[in-house]
């Protein structure tokens, strides 16, 4: 099972058409076969690492809610701030997500979270955090895309079985 994750800082140029918010998406694919999706706004507007670690949250969350793994999970984002950041998550929870004592990580909170719903799934060994240069035509990351954008720009929240 592959899981493709992405996020949107939101509008730059705010509007009354386009509100400040951010969105979060991703795709569940097996075999091939697009089996999930769901997507939303974050309210306030966030940075965009913000926007691409809630996605990753949002996944890991549905992950962690459904059954027992019985296979491997790849779950995929164009975000090297997020693979970068997954990668070295136990050593930043060993640091209590702080790069000096008394100074907390940018996202610190949602570093954690990532942390406490990874862990308990068998951590890196069963979930296993991989890069994929985004825009680049791979339909799963394409779909997580187009979902971040629908969070951010229409205000869309999606949870869906297909």
């Amino acid at each position: 099972m592959q899981i493709y994750t992405d996020g949107t800082g939101g509008p730059k140029k705010i509007t009354e058409k386009r509100p400040a918010r951010s969105g979060w998406g991703f795709a569940v694919v097996d075999d091939g076969k697009l089996l999930y999706e769901a997507c939303g706004p974050i309210l306030p507007q966030v940075t965009t690492n913000a926007a691409e670690m809630e996605a990753m949250i949002r996944a890991l969350a549905w992950l962690h809610e459904g059954p027992p793994l019985v296979k491997k999970v790849e779950v995929w984002t164009d975000s090297t701030y997020v693979a970068d950041s997954t990668a070295s998550i136990t050593h930043y929870a060993d640091n209590d997500f702080c790069l000096k004592p008394g100074k907390p990580m940018s996202n610190q909170g949602r570093l954690k979270i990532l942390y406490d719903f990874l862990i308990p799934l068998g951590g890196q060994d069963n979930v296993i955090i991989r890069w994929v240069k985004g825009h680049s035509g791979i339909p799963g990351n394409e779909r997580a895309d187009k979902l971040a954008a629908m969070g951010a720009y229409a205000g869309e929240e999606i949870s869906r079985i297909l």
